[in-house]
């Protein structure tokens, strides 16, 4: 097979007519989580809009997990009692779900989506858990393997001989996507990301979340999305043939002041909300 080159693979990236835009809806719900004088009413407004995503709020938040004493009935009744970020986090969840809501060829979809969640998930609670000075990482976590869903549905050939590659030679998939590609998943997120003119503090932990310390600007963030996507694969990997894990960077455990019983005191949390993946990636009957 003929390589593609690095320029040609990024120029197929951009064109990519289902990939150029985001739904306003996201774009909204992303200004808002980035809008410090954005209040309750701001998200309200945006959610209503879209009936999926008030339905999904409203059957979470009357769920077990929240223990609601009536019925939550609207999204401002949501808000009070899951709290703002929550909320957003939820709608922007469910946005980014269906928007890629094509079946996946060389691994599941929802596996996919489990690990992505489990990675947001983690990265919110590392952030508050830190005392980091930002609050984009579950959005980051979300979107981090992003480039992954574009290579499998856009590039199937190529994917393909790369998780074929990475299965022979027993090589990470990010060591089997520079082989073939000469750039990896993380480079293609980034095009895609950059594209939809999100802000660098996005894109760019999105390039490195893999080399957490190449990012100078944002290198908490980016550390935190690295040691989230880490622990979340105790959730399991959604590339059943990766036998060969990308390797993690210590130092941004050591950055974090991680140590085992930490990260396990988070694992009820996740857990629990792990609960929710099929409310979110599902449909609302």
């Amino acid at each position: 097979m003929a390589a593609l080159t690095v320029s040609a693979l990024k120029e197929r990236a951009e064109r990519i007519k289902e990939l150029s835009t985001l739904p306003g809806v996201i774009l909204r719900i992303l200004e808002v989580m980035n809008n410090p004088m954005a209040d309750a009413r701001d998200v309200e407004r945006e959610i209503v809009e879209d009936p999926v995503i008030t339905a999904k709020i409203l059957k979470i938040a009357n769920s077990a997990f929240y223990g609601a004493n009536r019925d939550i009935s609207s999204v401002s009744q949501a808000v009070v009692l899951m709290g703002f970020a929550e909320v957003q986090n939820i709608a922007l969840s469910v946005s980014i779900f269906s928007r890629f809501a094509e079946p996946t060829r060389m691994f599941d979809r929802h596996q996919f989506w489990e690990h992505c969640f489990a990675t947001a998930t983690t990265a919110e609670a590392l952030q508050r858990r830190v005392n980091a000075q930002t609050n984009e990482g579950f959005v980051v976590g979300l979107l981090h393997d992003i480039g992954r869903i574009v290579l499998d549905q856009q590039f199937p050939n190529e994917f393909r001989e790369i998780v074929t590659l990475a299965e022979a030679r027993k090589i990470s998939l990010l060591e089997a996507e520079r082989r073939v590609l000469g750039v990896t998943h993380c480079d293609v997120g980034y095009w895609v990301t950059e594209k939809w003119n999100l802000p660098p503090i996005l894109t760019d932990s999105i390039l490195f979340h893999h080399t957490p310390f190449s990012c100078r600007e944002s290198y908490v963030l980016t550390s935190i999305v690295h040691v989230a996507d880490a622990v979340s694969k105790a959730f399991g990997n959604y590339i059943k043939k990766e036998a060969v894990p990308s390797p993690k960077d210590e130092s941004a455990f050591r950055l974090l002041n991680l140590d085992s019983d930490k990260l396990m005191s988070l694992a009820d949390l996740i857990s629990k909300k792990m609960e929710h993946l099929d409310i979110l990636v599902g449909s609302v009957a």
